[in-house]
C-alpha cells in the first residue's frame, strides 16, 4: 500500500519538518551573509527563513502528490521544484536590487550557488530527519506513521 494515497502524513511529521526547515534556513541565512555585498539584519534573515519554510512545505506537498502515483517521482520533484523556486527568487531579487552578491559568492549564470542549493538541500535533510523522528516517536506510542520515504522502501 502507498502511504501517500492512504491518508498522508501525521500532524507531528509536518510540525517536525517545519521546525527542522525553519531552524536550518535561519542558520543558513545568517551563515551565508558574508557572501553578500549587502547586509540584512537578523529580522530580515528570519523573515527569509519563514518564507523559505513555507515554500519548502508547499514543495513537499506537490512532490507528495507526484509521488502518490510513482514513488520514484518524490525526490526529483522536490529537488527540481525547489531549485527552480530558488533560481526565480534570486534572479528576481537581483533584478530588483534587493540584494547583491559579494565577490566570494560562487555563481552559475549570475545566480548564487549557495542560496540556489539551500532550499533543496535543507528540504531533503528535513524530510529524512522528520521521517526518522516521526517513526521513532510513533514506535513509542505504538503507531507506525506514514512517511514520504516509505513508498520507496516498499517498492
Amino acid at each position: 500500500m502507498n502511504p501517500w494515497a492512504a491518508g498522508g502524513l501525521s500532524l507531528r511529521w509536518w510540525m517536525l519538518a517545519a521546525g527542522i526547515v525553519l531552524a536550518g534556513n535561519a542558520i543558513w541565512e545568517m551563515a551565508q551573509m558574508p557572501l553578500y555585498a549587502t547586509s540584512h539584519p537578523l529580522l530580515g534573515c528570519l523573515r527569509a527563513a519563514v518564507v523559505d519554510t513555507a515554500l519548502t512545505l508547499a514543495a513537499v506537498t506537490a512532490a507528495r502528490r507526484a509521488g502518490a502515483h510513482d514513488s520514484r517521482a518524490f525526490w526529483p520533484t522536490l529537488v527540481g521544484l525547489l531549485l527552480i523556486v530558488a533560481a526565480v527568487i534570486e534572479a528576481s531579487a537581483l533584478a530588483g536590487r534587493h540584494w547583491a552578491y559579494g565577490s566570494a559568492m560562487p555563481t552559475l549564470g549570475g545566480v548564487g550557488l549557495v542560496p540556489l542549493v539551500q532550499l533543496a538541500l535543507l528540504a531533503c535533510f528535513a524530510v529524512l530527519i522528520a521521517d526518522r523522528l516521526d517513526r521513532s516517536l510513533g514506535k513509542r506510542e505504538g503507531a507506525e506513521p506514514a512517511s514520504p520515504n516509505e513508498s520507496e522502501r516498499r517498492g
